[in-house]
């Protein structure tokens, strides 16, 4: 086989506080070094932070969603500020930018803006119902049959190696 007819190892869109970069509200990060040992070896990274790429700052207020679970709003916890639009333009536009050029995303789980699930959304100071991160709902949208995973989940064995898997197959059937 020449060299040529190795396929590139798989674009996968990662968190970028799950690698290790200090871009969290705190300033701090979630290094998940299972990802990087078990998972980096067999993917490309296509690094990314939503809120941080979207304008807000490093640290900044915790974000919160509120609202319904069909139309949440994602606001800084203390101001109110709602930064709903900033961050869906941000994910439409990113996305855009990634089309036909991804085959897999690994989030933050339960973070507002990257949660895959079990993202709670308030309303009054009371949580009301557990949803997705405003981001993860755009790459859910515009890719509804990508693999995606967060970082919980992909603790355990036998669900990075089906990622693996799925992303493989994504990959192929993509090209």
């Amino acid at each position: 086989m020449e060299s040529s007819d190795i396929p590139p190892r798989p674009r996968v869109g990662i968190s970028r506080c799950l690698l290790g970069e200090r871009v969290r509200y705190d300033g701090e990060h979630k290094n998940t070094p299972v990802i990087a040992k078990d998972l980096g070896p067999h993917f490309q990274w296509i690094l990314v932070c939503p809120e941080v790429e979207c304008g807000l700052a490093i640290p900044r207020e915790t974000l919160k969603m509120i609202g319904t679970p069909a139309t949440p709003r994602l606001v800084m916890s203390d101001s109110n500020q709602d930064v709903t639009s900033m961050m869906l333009k941000f994910a439409n536009d990113r996305m855009r930018d990634l089309l036909f050029g991804i085959h897999g995303f690994i989030l933050k789980a339960r973070s507002p803006s990257c949660g895959i699930d079990s993202v709670p959304i308030y309303q009054a100071n009371a949580i009301v119902a557990h949803g997705q991160g405003l981001f993860a709902s755009v790459v859910t949208t515009h890719y509804p049959s990508l693999p995606v995973e967060d970082e919980t989940r992909l603790q355990h064995r036998d669900i990075r190696n089906q990622f693996i898997e799925r992303v493989v197959e994504y990959q192929r059937s993509t090209t």
